[in-house]
C-alpha cells in the first residue's frame, strides 16, 4: 500500500509519510500458486481528490478500459498497451506526461517478470 506522493510507486517501502485528505491510496496485491501469478491494484481516495488528480485518474481508467475492450483470444499483449498508451498520450500534457512515463516503466517491469514466471519452474 501507497499513498500521496508515494502513490505512483506500487512497491513502495513504508516511512513516515502521513495520510491525509485528498490523497490517493493504492493497493498492490499479487500472489502465486502452481506457477500461476495473480496480481490486483487498485486506486482510492482518502476524502475527495483535486481536480488535477481527478482528471488523471479518469485518464488512466479511461485506458484500462479501452485496452480491456480489446481483449480477445489472439490479441497481443502490444496491442493492448497501444490502445492504452493511446488514451493517455492523447489527452496528455506536462502534468499527465508522468502517467506515461510510469505506465511505460510499469509495463517494461510487468513484462519481465511475466517472462520470467513462465519460463521458471516452481
Amino acid at each position: 500500500m501507497s499513498f500521496g506522493a508515494n502513490a505512483g510507486d506500487p512497491h513502495h517501502e513504508p516511512d513516515g509519510t502521513v495520510l491525509k485528505r485528498g490523497d490517493v491510496v493504492l493497493f498492490d496485491i499479487g500472489g502465486r500458486r502452481c506457477n500461476y501469478c495473480s496480481d490486483m491494484t487498485r486506486t482510492f481516495f482518502w476524502g475527495e481528490p483535486d481536480e488535477e488528480t481527478e482528471r488523471i485518474y479518469d485518464i488512466v481508467r479511461r485506458a484500462n478500459e479501452a485496452a480491456e475492450a480489446l481483449i480477445a483470444p489472439g490479441v497481443r499483449m502490444c496491442d493492448l498497451d497501444r490502445a492504452a498508451r493511446d488514451v493517455i498520450e492523447d489527452a496528455a500534457t506536462v502534468s499527465t506526461l508522468r502517467i506515461a512515463w510510469a505506465t511505460r516503466s510499469a509495463c517494461r517491469t510487468m513484462s519481465r517478470a511475466m517472462f520470467r514466471s513462465s519460463t521458471s519452474r516452481s
